[in-house]
């Protein structure tokens, strides 16, 4: 099964690139600028009143060291237009996570520039709204604590990827929550890069995935200014970013239910380590990583049942079921406003994977039947998934510390007990064995 979306991204990422930025550098020494406009929008996705400009608004671009520590780079400040509308110069080139911010009276927007600024070129900025202003807020707490240690594009990739705008309106100007936030995404991100590690044996490039993620992420900022509020083009732009954002993971060579358990991993330790945040903010921090670990499990899924066809003769019917499972899984994810909604979907989603897997085998493997399945199934459910769920809870220290170490060691070992039991039918083939394993962990992972 190969992903319909690859050659629309990268042919769409050459033209954004060729369109964002003038591709006839002015003499040398000309500065690189900067595009954007300022509003009194909440995010960009998910609200529905409408922006306006904010004119006056005196704007500046800094970057953050790795010590947090903001400096301006601009060669001058600017004052948006009528339209919110600004330009700023930097004599900086080869640089990107630049912060453009902007003051009026006592109101400060931020937003995170992640295209690279080149001399004599024009790269443009997210609008500046409640949702970037807070993305930059993380990112300046994130690289206080940890950039030393972790780079500025996993750092930003990340933090952009976590808040959206029902997260940002719930924490807004609330310090404490930036720090829970920035401790969050950490979490994230060291449990998926650590089952990644697991599954692949530390074979996948993480340094360039960031490079192409960063350029999604660009992407999606100057479709984002282009769409000026159109929430169409904004849907479109989000769509395209959300499919990016797993096919360079595919792209690098990571199997796709490898890459779910690494997203689910990532989305237990962020809402974990979310629970100080208000009901409503951390709902919607978790609503933002189910939509990423519902894309691939929908992808991963459909995968995994194709080589179920071609194995054993499962019929195409299987494959187009768990594709309607897919689709109605990513909608309900869509559609959730509730952490036990969410948890409902992935839990209807199992289910359904699993009586599907068991027609399959049932229709197509001797002595082998739906019922047998369905035993195997409840002894999951009834000793491995126990023993999982009580493992990655009791991963949680005193004030949501998370010990990703446990977290991680508790899905390996609920994989290797999953493919055990599985191994132990003997009328299974091996073949059968190992995509009926992978089928289940990929169901009961999710759930949880």
């Amino acid at each position: 099964m190969k992903p319909k979306f690859r050659t629309f991204f990268t042919l769409t990422i050459v033209a954004v690139l060729l369109i964002s930025c003038d591709t006839s550098p002015l003499a040398t020494g000309d500065p690189s600028m900067v595009e954007g406009y300022v509003t009194d929008g909440d995010g960009n996705q998910g609200f529905s009143k409408p922006a306006a400009g904010i004119e006056g608004a005196t704007v500046t671009l800094a970057r953050i060291k790795t010590d947090g520590e903001i400096q301006t780079v601009s060669n001058a400040e600017v004052t948006t237009d009528a339209e919110g509308k600004f330009t700023l110069e930097t004599d900086l080139e080869n640089e990107r996570h630049l912060v453009v911010i902007a003051t009026k009276n006592s109101n400060e927007w931020r937003a995170i520039v992640s295209a690279s600024v080149q001399n004599g070129n024009t790269v443009r900025c997210e609008p500046l709204t409640t949702e970037s202003t807070v993305e930059a807020a993380v990112f300046e707490k994130f690289m206080a604590e940890y950039g030393e240690e972790m780079s500025k594009d996993r750092a930003a990739l990340e933090i952009q990827n976590a808040v959206n705008a029902r997260t940002a309106s719930e924490v807004y100007l609330l310090q404490p929550s930036y720090v829970t936030l920035a401790t969050a995404v950490r979490n994230r991100i060291d449990a998926k890069a650590q089952l990644l590690s697991a599954n692949t044996g530390s074979g996948y490039p993480q340094a360039e995935m960031d490079s192409l993620r960063v350029q999604a992420q660009a992407q999606l900022e100057t479709q984002l200014y282009n769409a000026n509020g159109n929430a169409s083009a904004i849907q479109s732009a989000y769509t395209a970013y959300n499919d990016a954002w797993m096919e360079v993971a595919l792209d690098a060579g990571i199997q796709a239910d490898h890459y779910t358990q690494a997203e689910q991993a990532g989305y237990w330790s962020l809402t974990q380590s979310s629970t100080s945040l208000t009901g409503n903010a951390e709902a919607a921090l978790a609503h933002k990583a189910a939509v990423h670990k519902a894309n691939a499990a929908a992808y991963a899924a459909a995968q995994l049942f194709d080589s179920l066809e071609v194995i054993n003769g499962a019929a195409a019917s299987n494959v187009t079921n768990v594709e309607g499972f897919g689709q109605t899984l990513k909608a309900d994810i869509k559609s959730s406003t509730t952490l036990s909604g969410i948890e409902g979907a992935f839990q209807a989603f199992r289910d359904s994977l699993m009586a599907e897997l068991a027609a399959a085998i049932d229709a197509n493997v001797i002595n082998v039947s739906a019922e047998d399945i369905s035993a195997i199934d409840t002894e999951i459910r009834n000793n491995a998934r126990v023993t999982l769920r009580n493992r990655i809870r009791s991963a949680v220290g005193l004030g949501g510390a998370i010990n990703i170490d446990d977290v991680v060691g508790a899905y390996i070992t609920f994989m290797s007990d999953v493919d055990a039991r599985y191994r132990n039918v003997g009328v299974l083939q091996q073949n059968h064995a190992g995509v009926a394993t992978s089928v289940t962990i990929l169901a009961h992972i999710l759930a949880d």
